[in-house]
């Protein structure tokens, strides 16, 4: 039981770095796919900005500059590995190794703790606030959307693990 609670611990790391990446590396991605980047570079430790805390941030150059909605789209790119992971995670208790399952629901369970982060978008240089005001769509559309992959992500994975 020793060896899987440190496995467990040991993980954590690795997959804060992980997401941190992924939603970082996805603006980039979107900005590059829409209007293309010159340059850019990624920070990875959290810092505390205006008394929020921000666990990653990333800064680039792009070839043109984007239009509202091209911005918006490019904030909310990191919601693609946020659904993916709400996607998958229910799907981990077809896994029969213990010690990969509990891998899987480490790093699929901090995708969901991205999108929960996310979907609050208090500051407002979130991304959830600055994609509402760029596309002009309330930020509530975006909370309920988050929330609700959240629970029915959430309610699928323990649904199948009592089956």
């Amino acid at each position: 039981m020793f060896i899987f609670i440190l496995f467990s611990i040991v993980l954590l790391p690795p997959t804060y770095v992980l997401w941190v990446y992924l939603h970082e590396i996805s603006h980039i991605l979107a900005a590059h796919c829409i209007v293309g980047v010159k340059s850019y570079s990624i920070k990875m430790i959290p810092e505390i900005i205006n008394g929020m805390i921000y666990f990653g941030s990333v800064k680039y150059v792009t070839y043109r500059e984007p239009s509202n909605t091209q911005s918006g789209y490019i904030q909310l790119a990191p919601r693609i590995f946020d659904i993916a992971s709400a996607i998958l995670l229910p799907l981990t208790f077809t896994v029969l190794n213990v010690y990969i399952k509990t891998a899987l629901i480490i790093v699929l369970g901090a995708g969901l703790v991205d999108l929960f982060v996310g979907s609050i978008g208090y500051s407002d240089i979130s991304d959830l606030k600055q994609a509402s005001i760029n596309l002009n769509i309330s930020p509530w559309v975006f909370r309920i959307i988050g929330f609700t992959i959240m629970l029915m992500s959430i309610s699928l994975f323990l649904l199948g693990y009592h089956l």
